[in-house]
């Protein structure tokens, strides 16, 4: 997290933590990638 908070790649491959398509269908949530998320706090 620390890479991508100073506008950085991150050193290794991103795991998966879990699947979020199931609350796309259920609950019509639309998720950002994470990227883009912690790029907005840091600015």
């Amino acid at each position: 997290m620390h890479e991508i908070l100073n506008h950085r790649k991150p050193r290794e491959k991103a795991q998966l933590a879990y699947k979020n398509e199931l609350a796309k269908l259920d609950l019509g949530i639309h998720f950002r990638p994470v990227k883009e998320t912690l790029n907005n706090y840091s600015t």
